[in-house]
């Protein structure tokens, strides 16, 4: 049992200009097997719900900028550029750097001039991210990772209404690059899994809307320990445990560090280890994927002689991505040999795919820091 990812609370408590009473309402407290039922918040009326972001009217009224776009609205938007220009484009360089720099009075925070995105992905990142798939007409020409208190729409080329305003009416926002999102929970039980009760960070322990940290901590870097999987490990290992087989290659992996027992051929710790790396190598949220975003962000957020900063890191990103997909390719193909077909995987073989891994990541996160 799961659930496909976790929620950001508009307007948590923690850092709310507009406290709601009474001081000590909380979340349930879970000590144990124990649960201490929750003492409910109260908000004044109209100061509890995602902000209304009327992106169009923002990028007219702060940038001067009417480029004609579709959007898909979302906490995470995509920005479809009419007509699908290239990502080279000027308007469409400038679009980027425009969302980049959009601000708002956050009534929450108190910030009155608060930077609405994270991060931005165009589709360099895309591709790596996972987002880009065989029709040319479904890749956004750039997405934008808002601040999770934040629900982008397209509305009015104008402000004369409130571009940023409370909907009372949502309070819950997913789908965004946010650690209290992104990481989530997977519960297995029944034969062949072992009993390690919580394997990680208990209920209250796990990156929270209500942390001083909230939307603005990497997956990477939120603290949350225990095995790191994605969803794509749910279906081998279900397949494992009941003993069955695709007849295609699967981007998941056997998750054998929860199991009683696994097969000879994944028993070695080195394989397990090119497992664990193959997760941060591929996955979106993972060092990887995390790393090229904020890479991708600088990128796309500069301005430079000839656009060349964004030139350079464009270019090393694409390289990358190459390299991430051609080894996450070899990686994903001997685990599934050797989690259904019984082709063993040399401990000299685990190794060196093990560190091509971990020397593809760090490179990413040597741009991250430098770009």
């Amino acid at each position: 049992m799961t659930a496909d990812e976790g929620d950001h609370e508009a307007g948590a408590n923690v850092g709310r200009a507009i406290q709601p009473t009474p001081a000590n309402c909380d979340g349930a407290v879970v000590t144990g097997t124990t649960v201490t039922p929750d003492v409910a918040c109260t908000y004044p009326a109209g100061t509890f719900g995602e902000l209304n972001t009327n992106v169009k009217g923002l990028l007219v009224t702060q940038k001067n900028n009417t480029t004609p776009f579709s959007l898909e609205a979302d906490s995470a938007p995509q920005f479809y550029v009419t007509g699908q220009p290239a990502r080279t484009n000027p308007a469409v360089r400038q679009l980027e750097r425009d969302a980049a720099g959009l601000t708002a009075s956050n009534p929450y925070s108190g910030n009155p001039n608060e930077t609405i995105a994270n991060y931005l992905a165009d589709p360099v990142e895309e591709a790596i991210l996972h987002i880009v798939n065989a029709d040319p007409a479904r890749t956004p020409t750039f997405t934008m990772f808002a601040k999770p208190d934040y629900f982008l729409f397209n509305g009015a080329p104008n402000c004369t209404a409130a571009c940023v305003s409370i909907n009372t009416g949502f309070a819950y926002n997913h789908g965004d690059y946010a650690a209290e999102i992104d990481t989530t929970w997977l519960g297995l039980a029944g034969p062949g899994v072992a009993n390690k009760g919580v394997d990680g960070l208990g209920p209250t322990g796990g990156p929270s809307s209500a942390g001083p940290d909230s939307g603005n901590v990497t997956v990477p870097g939120s603290g949350t320990t225990g095995t790191w999987v994605d969803h794509t490990d749910i279906r081998p290992t279900l397949l494992h445990l009941v003993g069955l087989k695709d007849d295609y290659i699967q981007d998941g992996r056997i998750i054998t560090e929860d199991l009683t027992s696994v097969p000879a051929t994944l028993s070695l710790p080195a394989v397990q280890s090119l497992g664990q790396v193959y997760k941060q190598l591929n996955a979106s949220v993972g060092l990887f994927g995390t790393a090229t975003l904020v890479a991708a962000t600088h990128a796309l957020a500069s301005s430079s002689a000839a656009d060349s900063h964004y030139t350079v890191i464009e270019q090393q990103l694409l390289v990358l991505g190459q390299r991430r997909d051609a080894l996450a390719t070899t990686i994903k193909n001997k685990l599934n040999a050797a989690e259904f077909s019984g082709t063993p995987i040399s401990f000299g073989s685990a190794l060196s795919l093990t560190l091509q891994a971990q020397s593809i990541i760090a490179q990413a996160e040597r741009l991250a820091t430098s770009s």
